[in-house]
């Protein structure tokens, strides 16, 4: 008998202590959307356009990427619209393109999402799959968050339109990057008059871009439907692909860092600070002040990395952003990021990573209101520990910088919890070999 419930004991044990691990993945991961798989584009990925039945330019559009239309060839309004990259026609290119635009979009179409309000303005989503009755529209402003996540995939669902009104705006924060965006619509997509937006449109139908629109994304129209056209009204994309815009709080001082993918024209970047509060729905707030300038690259197909470090600040709660100027005058403003500095009113100040994502090190900075006893633990994305950076007794307002080296870690999402006697906190941060 004594041997029987040996093995019976062990099983228990090993199935609690997965149950356990479990929930404490769950208990340190703070709530987000599920993780999804990007949706492979193929070679629809190519094109800045891509339709089943003619692509038609008004004005002096302005395209980075390649075009091309396929069964029905028409493509008028190139010139005085600009390409910057290849005018396919109906080759065999796009008609490869046009095939793998067939399965990405069943594949959208194919997973579960969580049905939310068809009308998104307003709403602040991180990384899942988001699904509307019908259709979705944007009144006003829609902020995706990725969290620190630069592969947070964003996935939007419909069975009918994508309406966008004039002036509204699709933001990307915390590293939420328009590659990861996709919205695959039931029938056809409108954006609306000097709109800006983020992301691939996978049309069953037609896509039309009212004037002076901002897409940063892929047009992608006919995706089921062979009569699916693209439709452009004089919209405009200025010439700089802004992949990522962080602010760090790095030994007392603001570190702001960003790349781009492409550019061209590019004249550079003003910065702007402004020390208000909820300005990320107010973005022409007039409190906004420039602190510096960045020379742009000009003309570059490859990617570029920018830095300024703020030196003049005190405490309070920082927001930052980019004005980015071509050579000829137009500029556009980068999604707002944060810092908050000095602000320990009870409890401590844990400041995200920097840098981060990071490969193979990262520094990690933290301050306490009061003399406390405290603790900085790395967890792994199951819940298991794989560093204590910090154990010990800390000092009111002496800041504490700690670095975690993932040298013998794998590629993935970590989260770090920093715990003292009256608060604990989590933070995830992303290594990328």
């Amino acid at each position: 008998m004594k041997t029987d419930t040996i093995p019976i004991t062990r099983t228990l044990k090993r199935y609690i202590y997965i149950i356990y691990v479990l929930l404490f993945a769950l208990m340190i991961k703070p709530t987000v959307g599920f993780s999804q798989t990007t949706i492979n584009l193929g070679r629809a990925s190519n094109f800045a356009i891509l339709a089943a039945a003619g692509i038609t330019n008004t004005g002096s559009t302005s395209l980075f990427g390649d075009i091309g239309s396929y069964p029905t060839n028409t493509i008028n309004g190139f010139p005085p619209g600009i390409i910057t990259g290849i005018n396919h026609g109906g080759d065999v290119t796009t008609q490869g393109g046009m095939i793998d635009l067939n399965l990405a979009y069943l594949d959208a179409e194919g997973r579960t999402g969580d049905v939310i309000p068809t009308e998104l303005s307003g709403l602040t989503l991180t990384a899942g799959i988001y699904k509307a009755t019908a259709g979705f529209g944007i009144a006003g402003t829609l902020i995706l968050n990725g969290e620190g996540n630069p592969n947070a995939v964003f996935i939007f669902q419909m069975s009918s339109t994508l309406i966008t009104a004039s002036n509204s705006s699709v933001n990307l924060i915390n590293e939420a990057r328009w590659e990861n965006i996709f919205w695959q619509v039931g029938s056809s997509a409108t954006l609306g008059v000097s709109s800006i937006f983020e992301g691939s449109i996978l049309s069953n139908t037609s896509i039309t871009v009212m004037n002076s629109a901002t897409v940063h994304g892929r047009l992608l129209a006919g995706a089921v439907v062979v009569s699916g056209a693209v439709t452009i009204d004089n919209s405009t994309a200025l010439p700089v692909e802004l992949m990522s815009f962080t602010a760090v709080l790095n030994n007392g001082v603001v570190k702001l860092n960003w790349n781009t993918a492409i550019e061209k024209n590019n004249y550079g970047f003003e910065i702007q600070r402004n020390q208000t509060s909820n300005i990320k729905n107010d973005p022409q707030n007039s409190k906004w002040i420039k602190i510096g300038f960045v020379d742009g690259a000009g003309n570059s197909n490859s990617p570029k990395f920018y830095s300024f470090v703020d030196n003049v600040i005190s405490s309070g709660s920082y927001s930052y952003r980019l004005k980015q100027i071509d050579n000829d005058g137009n500029f556009v403003y980068s999604d707002v990021v944060e810092v908050k500095t000095g602000l320990i009113t009870s409890g401590f100040l844990l400041n995200q990573n920097y840098p981060n994502p990071f490969n193979p090190t990262t520094q990690i900075q933290f301050n306490v209101s009061k003399n406390t006893y405290a603790t900085l633990t790395i967890f792994n994305v199951i819940g298991q520990k794989v560093a204590t950076l910090y154990n010990g007794n800390a000092l009111a307002g002496q800041p504490y910088n700690l670095t975690f080296n993932g040298t013998d870690q794998a590629t993935g999402i970590f989260y770090y919890k920093l715990q003292t006697n009256e608060k604990t906190e989590v933070k995830k941060m992303l290594l990328l070999k």
